[in-house]
């Protein structure tokens, strides 16, 4: 990448409203600041390294007398600092964030340890919908949610409970399928907004839709049975039967059966969140995945980031990391045969890690390496591989342009680590590297 010596100015993003029409109200100061703030992480991303040293804001009025307001620096300063204390998502501003006049950004170069929280439990929505196929295109007849509070007896909750918005109930002026559509979904998520704001568990001025699978990976089914199985089972309809024609006769049994899942999903969370709570004082409704669950469990409870800090590689570290790691050597010998028997490895990554050292810290970048011996360092190396004419099965792979990976003869260049070249000189006569 060519890196300009000077300033380079460049527009971020299309005008943004500062009013909502619908309302006939200007937006929140944060709106706007968020929608800004995503327009700058998509150019960080294709700028990565690079300094942003100002952001110019033009603002254009339609059919309006603008009054100029005069601000002093200070006070600009007051107002931004502000907003970045409110804080965006997640809870508490990140150091990125300190951007105000006079105060140096300063960056994490480790992964940071978390402290369990010391709030409670917080109460969550659970929602779902149901749809029907029409023209290959899975539209929505029915969404429902339920908001689910701390100390809830769930089993016993009345229907009026649960929310419903069912497309067949719509206007009858709405004689369109898709009218009838839009308006479940429009009112569902009008309503859930509502509720979100009276309840307190919206915070934000966004609602944050998570997809229970990337946290209790696993079918409603196995999960209600095993977390929750004194509310019932699942129920069932028979999807490919429920049609546009059908879909008033069927209510009760639709309704049914939407109530009962959002029945069993909120038994589901619920409990889920109980037991990481009392065991790790993690709450799950703070994570969206189930891997984020698992590094915040091991932030909070095992990881002491004084005296083993975990190294944060910045992105040429990254990459040239990853070049290292290419995956499996899968091949066939004998495409057909009977009574075979077949060799896999599973899991020799995390195996390797932890049976053997492995390069872990801060990484420290050597160059020019050609007069330096093989034996004494411990690392990942870019290396120049002679391989030996007559090798069979030839074992050290390199990716092609388009990513594919191969295990070629000859001479080529790749990233290894240190071991695999040793054992690659060790094993195999003739075999020659040239660090580079």
């Amino acid at each position: 990448m060519i890196v300009p010596s000077g300033d380079v100015p460049y527009i971020i993003g299309s005008a943004i409203s500062l009013n909502d029409n619908s309302i006939d109200n200007a937006h929140p100061n944060m709106t706007v600041y968020e929608q800004i703030l995503n327009f700058l992480k998509v150019k960080a991303e294709n700028y990565d390294g690079l300094f942003l040293s100002v952001v110019f804001i033009r603002m254009y009025s339609i059919d309006m007398v603008v009054k100029e307001l005069v601000l002093s620096s200070d006070e600009i300063d007051s107002q931004i600092w502000d907003l970045l204390s409110s804080g965006l998502s997640g809870g508490i501003p990140q150091e990125v964030l300190t951007i105000a006049r006079g105060r140096k950004r300063s960056y994490k170069t480790y992964i940071t340890a978390i402290k369990p929280s010391i709030k409670d439990r917080k109460s969550f929505i659970v929602a779902d919908l149901e749809t029907i196929l029409i023209n290959s295109i899975y539209k929505p007849y029915v969404a429902s949610y339920l908001v689910v509070e701390q100390g809830i007896e769930i089993g016993a909750l009345q229907d009026s409970k649960f929310i419903t918005f069912f497309s067949e109930n719509c206007n009858p002026d709405l004689l369109d399928f898709q009218d009838r559509s839009n308006r479940t979904i429009f009112g569902f998520l009008e309503s859930l907004e509502k509720v979100a704001n009276f309840t307190g568990i919206r915070i934000k001025f966004f609602l944050i839709f998570w997809d229970s699978l990337t946290l209790l990976p696993g079918s409603l089914v196995e999960l209600a049975k095993t977390l929750c199985p004194h509310l019932g089972c699942k129920g069932s309809i028979l999807h490919n039967e429920v049609k546009l024609s059908t879909l008033q006769n069927q209510r009760d049994q639709l309704l049914d059966y939407m109530k009962q899942d959002i029945r069993l999903l909120a038994g589901v969370v619920y409990m889920a969140q109980e037991i990481y709570w009392t065991k790790y004082g993690i709450d799950i409704t703070s994570c969206l995945t189930l891997s984020s669950l698992t590094m915040k469990i091991y932030r909070s409870k095992y990881y002491n980031d004084k005296e083993f800090p975990i190294h944060i590689p910045n992105r040429n570290e990254d990459k040239f990391f990853r070049t290292a790691y290419y995956g499996g050597h899968a091949n066939m010998y004998k495409p057909y045969g009977k009574n075979l028997y077949y060799y896999d490895v599973n899991s020799l990554y995390p195996f390797i890690m932890k049976t053997y050292p492995m390069p872990c810290g801060k990484p420290v970048w050597n160059g020019n390496m050609q007069s330096v011996d093989l034996p004494v360092i411990y690392g990942f190396i870019q290396a120049y591989i002679i391989t030996p004419k007559n090798i069979d099965k030839p074992f050290l792979p390199i990716r092609d342009k388009n990513g594919t990976l191969l295990f070629p003869k000859g001479n080529f260049v790749g990233v290894y680590l240190s071991d695999e070249l040793r054992y690659a000189q060790l094993g195999c006569r003739g075999f020659g590297t040239q660090l580079l």
